[in-house]
């Protein structure tokens, strides 16, 4: 999938958590000033498909707009109508995965055993979410990618800049990375959103 390949280049997804509609695209367009141009708007977030159309229309090809905590087809179908290029869900939901194959749209749910990753990949998602980070070691993704050479993982919670580089090591092909852009949120500093969402577009520079 062409969208797929690109987040696989790109190697960097933002995710965005916020209280208001209008704080989540302060947000998004900090990160996008910061370098990071793949951007997962979760459905806690207020008005999010609304967000994901503002977000899709205004930045157009600069942006790689997806729909995170999807939980239910419902929801997926919300997302893609409003502009939505990949769905993330924090489980594997069935009639999602088969609406986004019908669509050609990448469904990456998240999945925490071998066997939920082989369920989904039997279901067509060709990447699963390793949520979180934070309960795992690195060494794990080397692991199950023994017996499924060919699955992809996104990484998402508890990776920072210290272990970034260790997870790419260890075969991650994806990380997500939300709370260390967005806990500057609550002081609406924006600038600093910016600076490190740049500091991570550097670290991932530096890896190619």
């Amino acid at each position: 999938m062409h969208i797929l390949n690109q987040l696989k280049e790109k190697k960097l997804i933002a995710v965005i958590r916020a209280d208001s509609e209008a704080q989540g695209y302060k947000t998004a367009k900090a990160v996008l000033e910061g370098g990071i141009v793949a951007i997962e708007i979760t459905f806690s977030v207020p008005r999010a498909e609304t967000l994901i159309q503002r977000l899709k229309e205004e930045f157009k090809s600069e942006i790689l707009i997806g729909a995170g905590t999807v939980l239910n087809v419902e929801m997926c179908k919300k997302a893609i109508d409003h502009g939505a290029e990949y769905i993330v869900s924090p489980g594997f939901d069935r009639e999602t995965a088969i609406y986004c194959h019908e669509h050609n749209i990448p469904y990456i749910p998240g999945c925490m055993t071998v066997t939920e990753m082989m369920n989904a990949m039997q279901h067509h998602s060709n990447i699963v979410k390793l949520f979180p980070g934070s309960h795992f070691n690195p060494s794990f993704i080397k692991n199950i990618k023994a017996p499924l050479p060919n699955i992809g993982v996104m990484v998402t919670g508890g990776v920072d800049l210290d272990n970034l580089k260790t997870w790419f090591k260890a075969g991650a092909d994806i990380i997500g990375i939300g709370s260390a852009l967005t806990k500057y949120q609550k002081d609406n500093d924006f600038d600093k959103i910016t600076e490190a969402a740049k500091r991570y577009n550097d670290a991932i520079k530096e890896l190619s």
